[in-house]
């Protein structure tokens, strides 16, 4: 896997080609940020669409896993997330928050094709287990070394890989609108990264 020292975040500004579009994209997931948790499934879609195109700009990397690998390990995203994740109130952080309370997030096509049967609860550690005994692929996927999993750090790494495997159990049609507890992962996932990335300006915007 390719280390933090790939990401070079000039190499964007470098891209004025084609840079209208993917701020297109993520002014269309801004959008987004005030709907409801069922109507946050398209905005995810285009917010994910601008960062993947961004991510693969700084780290000069096609492939998804090595480019979010890459990022993950940023030491300029991983402090500025862990600053704005301490704003208490804030409301990345109660996205944030919300949306560790479901980690570990599934494979689900794993899921589907493994077992018809559902965790004793929507609680983190029995989700945890339940993918465990039926070997369920998740993120992050450190989860179970952490002992229990509210003790998983709410940091730019763990946050990513999760959010990453939500876009693909989305991008894949494995997460449903009508789901109340997709509408939940979606929602907090998208504000969470779309709140965050708004605040950093890497596509020209600033709330």
């Amino acid at each position: 896997m390719p280390s933090g020292s790939a990401v070079d975040h000039t190499r964007f500004s470098s891209l004025p080609n084609v840079r209208h579009i993917i701020e297109g994209w993520f002014k269309r997931a801004l959008q987004g940020l005030d709907q409801t948790d069922a109507d946050c499934f398209e905005p995810f879609i285009f917010g994910w669409i601008a960062f993947n195109a961004w991510g693969e700009s700084v780290t000069d990397l096609d492939r998804d896993k090595e480019w979010v690998f890459a990022l993950s390990q940023d030491q300029r995203l991983s402090q500025a997330f862990a600053e704005r994740v301490a704003i208490q109130g804030d409301s990345v952080t109660i996205a944030a928050e919300r949306f560790r309370r479901y980690w570990p997030i599934p494979k689900v096509q794993d899921w589907r094709r493994r077992t018809q049967d559902r965790p004793a609860s929507v609680s983190n550690q029995d989700r945890l287990t339940f993918f465990e005994q039926h070997r369920i692929s998740y993120e992050p996927a450190c989860a179970g070394r952490h002992g229990q999993t509210s003790s998983i750090p709410l940091d730019w790494e763990h946050f990513i890989h999760a959010t990453y495997r939500v876009r693909c159990n989305l991008f894949h049609g494995v997460k449903s609108p009508l789901d109340p507890d997709d509408q939940i992962i979606v929602a907090s996932a998208f504000r969470a990264l779309v709140g965050f990335l708004e605040r950093q300006r890497i596509f020209g915007h600033s709330s």
